[in-house]
């Protein structure tokens, strides 16, 4: 018996307990529903003990009636309970429920101080990803220091460099490799303050152009009234094949031509519209005739007569340059292999000996963009004021032969085949051959052959 006594009292106290515990909640209502639904279930057992109590003491003849208070004290006790907590419950329902306030969310933020150095890269520009493409192997790198201290120093791939009164540092940075580190760092005694590190790229500048090159060959092996030649013919077919192979060139070719289909050509070429970057080739192979009365130089067509005091059937040297002059392309070569050629040039004309070559030659040539930066109108002939040899059959003429072999050489390791590298063949030849300009040429102007 004592041991149930104790178990109820225990098991009393401990709901008593978790009823007082449940009572400190933040929401006192809720707190208060709580507390009489855990008293109502206390007092219910409070109330089956007592009453458990009283008849076992009953059944034993001993006195009971304590008990039966105490049982019918906790029962309307526990009845009173069932009603709160019914009403409780009510009210709870009918509440406005109180809104959740969300826990406050801390973001941290890195302070940087005002006065931190940084390294600011002005020139030259590099992406988002720190990368750099140059064309140049020598870079000229400017920069600033954002908070410069002048106790700090700056290094520039483990090299120091000088800052300025405005704090700017220059730096000439050599690519020895396509592909280089370029690192800038900010130091003090105590280490590095900031760094930044770059890529830096090499790529060379392409040397492709949107213009296009032409090529107008003319050449006469059979004349009407002159001696027959025994390879104008084959000279214009083989550099023909030469400049379209190797040198993606829109050619047409003449063979025996007249004057008349010399006139008409130029003619349908001054009407095309050229590019700022187009050339155009033109190659006279055949016979040549002088003047000595009116010091003038032509050529002879297939149809030419042989005793034409007047000149009428020749093609003027003079007419010839104007009318080539004309054509609305920036950049014109005439190339001539006939005897008295060089009368192209008037100061030949005029004097009484070969004369001299008056072209300058370049002497720093610049590739595709700087060599067609000017108008050009140059000539090559092979020769001067004098006769020159047509070569043995089947063969080609000296000078035909030493234009060939500079062709074969598509450049050199450039690719570029310039008038001076071209001149360097010619110039060989004997008799020797004569470079000039006529026209609206400009000083610095140039012709290029371009190899595949």
């Amino acid at each position: 018996m004592k041991i149930i006594k104790v178990f109820i009292i225990s098991f009393s106290f401990l709901i008593l307990f978790s009823s007082v515990s449940s009572s400190q909640e933040v929401d006192s209502l809720r707190g208060q529903k709580l507390f009489w639904k855990y008293s109502k279930w206390m007092l219910a057992t409070v109330t089956v003990g007592m009453t458990s109590f009283y008849f076992i003491q009953k059944g034993n003849d001993k006195p009971a009636d304590q008990y039966l208070t105490a049982a019918t004290t906790c029962g309307g006790l526990t009845a009173l309970s069932f009603i709160m907590d019914a009403f409780m419950n009510e009210n709870t329902e009918k509440a406005p429920k109180k809104k959740e306030v969300e826990p406050e969310t801390i973001i941290t933020k890195r302070v940087i101080a005002d006065n931190k150095p940084e390294i600011i890269l002005e020139y030259p520009t590099p992406d988002e990803k720190n990368r750099i493409t140059s064309t140049k192997r020598k870079i000229a790198i400017r920069g600033k220091i954002l908070n410069y201290s002048p106790g700090s120093v700056v290094n520039i791939n483990n090299k120091s460099v000088y800052v300025g009164e405005d704090n700017t540092f220059n730096y000439n940075l050599q690519l020895l490799e396509d592909i280089c580190l370029l690192n800038i760092n900010l130091r003090v005694d105590e280490g590095v303050l900031h760094e930044k590190n770059y890529v830096v790229s090499f790529k060379a500048e392409s040397i492709e152009r949107r213009g296009k090159d032409y090529a107008l060959l003319f050449g006469v092996d059979n004349y009407d009234h002159w001696q027959s030649l025994l390879n104008p013919v084959n000279d214009i077919s083989t550099v023909e094949n030469e400049l379209k192979i190797n040198y993606n060139f829109i050619t047409e070719k003449f063979i025996n031509f007249t004057k008349n289909e010399v006139y008409s050509t130029l003619r349908k070429y001054a009407q095309i519209q050229f590019n700022d970057d187009d050339q155009l080739f033109i190659f006279f192979a055949g016979h040549g005739k002088f003047d000595e009365v009116f010091k003038e130089g032509f050529l002879v067509a297939r149809d030419s007569k042989r005793d034409d005091e007047n000149n009428d059937s020749y093609i003027s040297h003079s007419i010839l340059k104007q009318r080539i002059d004309n054509i609305p392309c920036r950049h014109i070569f005439l190339v001539i292999d006939a005897c008295f050629g060089g009368a192209l040039d008037p100061v030949i004309a005029q004097s009484d000996s070969r004369g001299e070559n008056i072209y300058s030659e370049i002497t720093k040539p610049e590739f595709i963009k700087r060599k067609l930066k000017f108008k050009t109108r140059k000539y090559l002939t092979s020769g001067g004021k004098e006769y020159v040899p047509d070569g043995r059959p089947g063969e080609h003429s000296p000078f035909a032969r030493k234009l060939l072999e500079a062709f074969r050489t598509y450049g050199g390791s450039d690719g570029i085949l310039t008038l001076s590298k071209l001149n360097n063949y010619i110039e060989k030849v004997k008799p020797e051959p004569r470079f000039g300009s006529f026209g609206s040429d400009e000083p610095g102007s140039d012709f290029i052959f371009i190899a595949k």
